[in-house]
């Protein structure tokens, strides 16, 4: 088995990328505040497989992680 990727395992991916960021906006046309580890669930009943890094890479990639909120003292 060889480390290296080869092309079309990455165009493939890209492809995938893309079908998963899709399904991501439209979850979260729904639930606009859902994490990581929530879409990846719904994502998996959706029939998609990513792990848990790789949904945080791409979402950070394309700029849509929620930053947590802050609960403060009151």
């Amino acid at each position: 088995m060889s480390k290296i990727k080869s092309r079309t395992s990455s165009i493939v991916d890209a492809m995938d990328d893309k079908a998963l960021l899709h399904e991501v906006r439209e979850i979260r046309r729904q639930l606009p505040r859902v994490g990581v580890r929530k879409l990846k669930v719904m994502l998996y009943q959706r029939g998609h497989d990513a792990g848990r890094d790789r949904m945080f890479g791409m979402l950070k990639d394309a700029g849509m992680l929620i930053s947590r909120k802050r609960l403060g003292k009151m």
